[in-house]
């Protein structure tokens, strides 16, 4: 009772060995408020990916869909707004309870909508002080909006009044959208075979081959899956193979291609025609990358381990297109990924800005001259997009001339935020490019990449592909 007791509620641990697993608790609804304490505990206090603890939770407890949804439901609204909930979290009564079973205790408080069975009960008294400090913090915008201090400020010195709106649009649930794979089937013809497995796709208009659905459908299951015909990728993602201009019988080359929905894209495009070079520093990443094109029946693209790593002469003037979607800090995306924003900070900005520029220096070479290099980040911050850019062009001395860029972001559209910028080499590029200052030599991965595939998620969840930004 929050009143002058301590929270009545058992120890809560995100490990999953058989050793320190919970001992089962009944009623089964109970172990949903359990479940999200754990849940809360991996991401937020241990840096795991939310969609991945989703998953795992999901797998371990025989719920019924509405239990499940609940769960889905309530972790991803914890996640996102945990600032908000950790300050009103703070105006409980002072005990012994940890800051996860405190945070699960205000949960409803802040999402009067989800009815938790199995919390502490909290005296009248408590919740309408609880309600009115809630109003109160609700009042400073990094609170209301759960952003770190350091990410406000940044939004706010380059979108000015526009950062009110674009955070509130990044706190929405993403939308889910597939990308039909016209080699295979038409959309129209993807859309009827889905329909006939009770899941609703709508044309998006403006796209060629995208499809949104608006219920939680399990598309993994689906016939058009299996067959290669779709693939789950954001709008904002599906933008760029069209950006660069891809042609039939091209050489390309995608310098960072994760787990390669762009790289699939771009064949599209090319009418499977042509040569694709598709490299980057994960192996995990690339094994992916084998599974999709195969069921997508890509044989256009080649795989290469050691692009990062060979010397930029075994490639320089080679291809008619570089995309290069760098790693970043995932800010575009945060809908989907809204633990990414406890796991960044300033610093780890800087350093992705570093890398940025180095790949942007490393892979211009490879471009022939008259063609293009594309630059493509998930995110809205302009250190990462039009600044770097700017900078990449005036250290390039005239080599290339930015053609076209396009911010893309969640408020004015409806896909993820999405940088991209088109420029075409016009010149020789100097064989000694400036060096970046020294920085710390730690690697960085792309923030936005989570493990494996949760489309069997309820509509709220994460993430519903292995990472729809690609």
């Amino acid at each position: 009772m929050f009143s002058d007791q301590p929270i009545k509620m058992p120890k809560f641990s995100s490990a999953r060995t058989p050793t320190r697993r919970p001992a089962p608790i009944n009623p089964l609804d109970f172990s949903i408020a359990h479940a999200l304490c754990r849940i809360a505990t991996a991401v937020l206090g241990e840096g795991s990916w939310l969609d991945r603890e989703l998953r795992l939770t999901l797998k371990e407890n025989h719920w019924h869909p509405q239990q499940r949804t609940l769960a889905v439901k309530a972790a991803t609204a914890w996640i996102r707004h945990a600032r908000l909930i950790d300050a009103l979290a703070e105006a409980l009564p002072k005990d012994t309870s940890s800051r996860w079973q405190r945070g699960l205790a205000v949960l409803p408080i802040v999402f009067p909508e989800f009815v938790i069975p199995g919390l502490p009960f909290i005296s009248p008294g408590v919740k309408t002080s609880l309600i009115n400090r809630l109003k109160e913090l609700r009042g400073t915008r990094a609170i209301r909006e759960s952003v770190p201090e350091w990410l406000d400020a940044l939004g706010e010195k380059a979108y000015g009044p526009r950062w009110d709106a674009l955070l509130k649009a990044l706190n929405q649930s993403a939308p889910l959208y597939l990308r039909v794979n016209r080699h295979k089937a038409s959309r129209d013809l993807v859309a009827g075979s889905l329909a006939s497995e009770q899941i609703d796709a709508d044309p998006v208009d403006g796209t060629e081959d995208a499809l949104r659905v608006y219920e939680h459908a399990a598309i993994f299951e689906s016939t058009a899956f299996k067959e290669g015909q779709i693939e789950i990728q954001d709008i904002g993602s599906q933008a760029v193979a069209p950006f660069v201009l891809p042609q039939p019988g091209q050489r390309i080359l995608d310098a960072c291609a994760g787990q390669g929905g762009k790289t699939i894209h771009l064949a599209t495009f090319m009418n499977n025609r042509g040569k694709i070079i598709a490299s980057d520093s994960s192996e995990a990443r690339l094994k992916a990358l084998k599974i999709r094109l195969r069921r997508a029946s890509v044989d256009v693209v080649e795989i290469r381990a050691d692009l990062h790593s060979v010397s930029p002469d075994r490639f320089r003037n080679k291809f008619d297109r570089v995309l290069l979607d760098v790693p970043c800090t995932g800010t575009g995306a945060l809908r989907r990924n809204p633990g990414l924003k406890w796991s960044l900070d300033a610093a780890t900005l800087e350093r992705l800005v570093v890398e940025q520029a180095r790949l942007l220096r490393r892979y211009a070479q490879a471009v022939k001259p008259g063609g293009y290099l594309v630059y493509a980040t998930c995110s809205i911050l302009p250190q990462e997009n039009t600044e770097q850019i700017q900078k990449f062009l005036a250290d390039s001395k005239g080599a290339y001339e930015l053609e076209a860029e396009q911010q893309l972001a969640p408020d004015t559209h409806p896909g993820d935020g999405f940088y991209m910028a088109r420029m075409k080499r016009v010149a020789p590029i100097a064989e000694k490019p400036a060096k970046p200052a020294p920085v710390s030599t730690e690697s960085t991965s792309h923030p936005v990449e989570s493990p494996a595939d949760s489309a069997a998620l309820p509509t709220d969840a994460a993430l519903p592909s292995a990472n729809p930004t690609e």
